[in-house]
């Protein structure tokens, strides 16, 4: 079993997982307006519909549908993530080779969609685990609690709501000393949620 098998099932279930959470989305927004056989008058269906993650979104940015019942509620910023699926799904469909970082990235890119509209099925992606551990570029040793602390309140200054492996990931640091430095200043500096795994933001984001 190589190791390009073993990352191309990872995508395969992360796509799956989000395929079938942003067909309920789309399906949910457009019964309301088409009525539930809304699908049926595009090709294939609801039956080839709701497993294609590249046809889901392109309904979903299509001029007309978006700015009749999708532009109220993603905003500009968030099609980006729509954007950017579409290319991970394009390139498991034409065999393109993964890295162990991509898996990270397209759980991490589902997970900001989901989350960027308050919707919990964001929480799928919060618990993903991937099969091969990613050995992130670690940062010196000599780097103060003080400095971790700064870089995470940066991070979590424009990315409220993330994890604590998310945050360990952008900012290059051990979870472990990521996840020492939040729990020191919980409650002062930084505050999490009751969702498991925990999501942390500053305390200046909720008060």
């Amino acid at each position: 079993m190589t190791l390009n098998y073993v990352l191309r099932q990872d995508v395969d279930q992360l796509l799956g997982i989000f395929t079938e959470a942003l067909w309920e989305l789309v399906n949910e927004t457009m019964a309301l307006s088409k009525g539930e056989d809304w699908a049926e008058s595009y090709a294939g269906g609801t039956g080839v519909l709701s497993r294609d993650a590249s046809a889901i979104i392109g309904i979903i940015l299509n001029r007309d549908v978006w700015d009749e019942m999708f532009g109220q509620r993603l905003d500009r910023s968030t099609r980006t993530y729509l954007f950017e699926m579409k290319d991970w799904r394009n390139k498991f469909a034409h065999n393109s080779p993964f890295l162990p970082q991509d898996i990270l990235r397209i759980n991490d890119t589902a997970h900001r969609f989901f989350s960027s509209i308050s919707d919990p099925r964001a929480s799928q992606f919060a618990l993903f685990e991937p099969s091969i551990p990613v050995q992130l570029p670690i940062q010196s040793a000599k780097k103060t609690e003080k400095d971790i602390a700064n870089l995470t309140y940066q991070y979590l200054l424009k990315n409220p709501g993330s994890t604590v492996r998310e945050v360990s990931a952008a900012i290059g640091f051990e979870k472990s000393r990521v996840n020492s430095v939040l729990y020191a200043e919980e409650n002062s500096r930084f505050l999490k949620s009751d969702s498991t795994p925990p999501t942390w933001y500053l305390h200046e984001q909720i008060n």
